[in-house]
């Protein structure tokens, strides 16, 4: 099977290093960092999944997926603005203005893959690992968000099932 999806939004974020006494508030510089990322682009998963009879009783089921790194479309702007408080005067500067940087972010290559056994609609019981490659991330407008990502992150994941009566017609918790 395979997942496509068209993924996009926006990341506002924003710093500012205000005084903390009131009492100097005025007469002190403010400054605001303020940054914007705009992502847009395809994205796809692809998956298998195998499931054989072990016996009459148990069933085995193992699947997987799997992603490439890929690349999506990046728009990023940053701004750093100092204020200046006279008391009755505000007075603004823009120190650092980069607008609309085009660019591309580049998404991990990722993989899963698990194993599920089951009992006759009775119980079921299995594990999944998962694999990110964040050595793969890349952000070309936006450099500073490529510094401390790390290298890999990985998941085992295990869960359980129960199930009392699967024919049940007059008791959802049963089923």
């Amino acid at each position: 099977g395979a997942n496509v999806g068209y993924l996009f939004g926006s990341v506002y974020s924003a710093v500012a290093a205000v005084p903390i006494a009131k009492v100097i508030t005025n007469n002190a510089y403010v400054t605001q960092f303020t940054n914007n990322t705009h992502i847009a682009g395809l994205y796809w998963k692809a998956g298998i999944q195998y499931e054989r009879k072990l016996d009459s009783n148990y069933t085995l089921r193992i699947g997987g997926t799997f992603t490439l790194s890929q690349k999506l479309s990046e728009d990023f702007s940053e701004y750093q603005v100092s204020s200046y408080n006279l008391g009755d005067t505000l007075v603004n500067d823009t120190m650092l203005k980069h607008e609309n940087q085009h660019g591309s972010l580049k998404l991990p290559m990722s993989y899963s893959i698990g194993a599920m056994i089951a009992r006759n609609n009775k119980w079921e019981a299995g594990f999944d690992f998962s694999m990110m490659q964040w050595s793969d991330f890349n952000s070309t407008p936006n450099l500073l968000i490529n510094t401390g990502v790390g290298s890999g992150a990985y998941k085992i994941s295990v869960g359980a099932a129960y199930i009392p009566d699967a024919n049940s017609l007059h008791s959802y918790l049963a089923r």
